[in-house]
This record gives C-alpha cells, structure tokens and sequence, in this order.
C-alpha cells in the first residue's frame, strides 16, 4: 500500500486548518503522514495542541511564503518512510475516496492534479492553465465552467492547490524556488519538471472543492505585489528573451488596467514591477 505524506499550510486560515485536519482523520490509513506547516506565529499555541503522532506539526514564526512553508514539508518528509508526497491547500474538501483515488496511481514519473471545482457547485475553477505570451500571465484552463462542459486540454502547468506525486520526482526536479513567496512557484516547478521529462496529468475523474485563495482574499494589495513581482521574475528565469520581453511587457500593461480600478493598490503594483525587473 503505498504510503501518502500529506503538506498543508496555514496562513491566516486557522479554522480551515483546522476543518482540513478533521477531513484527514477520517480519510488517511496506518503508514501516511500529514506535514502542517504553520505560518502564522500567533497561531502557534492553537497548532501545538495537535497531538496526533501521524501529523508533524512545524511552526516556522513567520511567513515564509507558501512556497518556503512547503519546502520546510518536503524537507521533513524526504527523510521518513512515504512513498508519495501530496501538496494541498487547506482551504479544500477532501474524503477518504479522494484519496484512494490518489493512492491508486503509479506513474512515479508524473505530476498529478485533479479537476478544482468552487466549494459550493460544480463550477471549475481551473484544470491546470496556460502560459499567454500576448497577456503577460496565465490563465485557468476551464474556468467558470460547469464540469460537464469541460475540454480536455493540456496544461502548461498545474494548479498549486493541490499536486501529487512520487518522492522520486522530488529528487529530479529539486524544491519549490522559495523567492517567489506565494504565486507563480507553482508555474515555476511545473515548468522546470517537464524540462526534467517529468509529465503533467489532469485526473478528469476527480475533483476538489476549493474556497480559492482565502489566505490573501483581506489583503489584495500584498497579492497585487506578489503577482506583478513574480510574473516578471518567471519570464527573466524561464522564457527565453525574445518571448520574455513580450511576455513582461504585456504583463505590465495588463497588470496596471487590472489594478487602476483600485487606485490604493497602484503603490503595490508599481512596486512588485519594481522588484521583478532588479
């Protein structure tokens, strides 16, 4: 049977942390392990109260970022004894056949994700997405789609709300970037796997219901920044300077149209573009 170590992150999310932590009691079996990776400093006393001997709980005592606080989850789990590494946001609904469902893949040389549906219905929310030269971003493939209506196409990437997959890949493809804080670390992986010949799957037969980006939904301006920031910083790293130069100049127009109709957060954007060109 093969064994699951699980990574959650909590944020300014407790009480999805904690909802998330009793889905998992009533989902995981002897052998798998969950990784809570704990952001929030004031949150510390809460989390410590976890007692379970299957989860490991790691308070960092500040905000590394997601991509930092899932780097301190793959950093523990290499060492102990799980064959498959999942990385899931705790905002999600998750039962025992999700799981299975999960448990029973084999490909150790593929990145799995499932369909991402809104909490609440049957609307996608994304199925992986694609790299837009002539936008300067990305998009959700199938977003605001009912999932019967779905297209079946292949990702450029897969979401990092929740990806899947042996510990091997791990060991190719190497971390998260942890510059990038939260956003575009996914893009970022995604694209330096398949460089590594790793594959990237839709499991079209599963789905998870996602509250989407509840951590940042108070603090628009942050995520302004992180996302004008790191659009740039992945076309630099990852495209080559022809397409890089499209894709930043593109990323800039359409970053300041999206951002006007909310003029206190221009400072925001202005500096993330800032950061991402240094």
């Amino acid at each position: 049977m093969n064994k699951i170590g699980t990574i959650i992150v909590n944020w300014n999310s407790l009480q999805f942390t904690l909802d998330f932590l009793e889905m998992y009691r009533n989902s995981h079996i002897k052998g798998d392990q969950l990784v809570l990776v704990n952001n929030s400093p004031e949150d510390n006393d809460e989390v410590l109260k976890i007692k379970e001997k299957y989860i490991k709980v790691i308070n960092t005592n500040k905000n590394l970022g997601y991509a930092g606080a899932l780097n301190k989850g793959m950093n523990y789990l290499d060492k102990e004894d799980i064959d498959w590494i999942l990385l899931i946001n705790n905002d999600v609904k998750i039962d025992s056949k999700f799981i299975e469902r999960l448990r029973s893949l084999k490909d150790r040389n593929t990145i799995y994700s499932p369909v991402i549906t809104n909490h609440d219905s049957d609307i996608v929310q994304n199925t992986g997405g694609k790299l837009v030269l002539l936008y300067g971003g990305t998009i959700n493939l199938n977003k605001g789609v009912q999932i019967q209506d779905i297209k079946k196409v292949d990702p450029d990437f897969l979401s990092g709300c929740c990806l899947f997959f042996h510990k091997e890949v791990l060991e190719k493809v190497g971390y998260l970037d942890e510059s990038y804080g939260s956003y575009y670390e996914d893009v970022e992986w995604c694209f330096r796997a398949r460089e590594k010949g790793v594959s990237l799957e839709v499991l079209w037969d599963l789905t998870l219901p996602h509250y989407h980006s509840m951590s940042t939904s108070n603090n628009s301006g942050f995520k302004d920044y992180l996302i004008a920031k790191n659009s740039i910083k992945f076309a630099k790293s990852d495209l080559n300077k022809f397409n890089a130069s499209v894709f930043i100049f593109f990323s800039m127009l359409t970053g300041f149209l999206w951002v006007l109709p909310r003029p206190k957060n221009l400072p925001y954007f202005f500096r993330g573009v800032k950061d991402g060109l240094l």
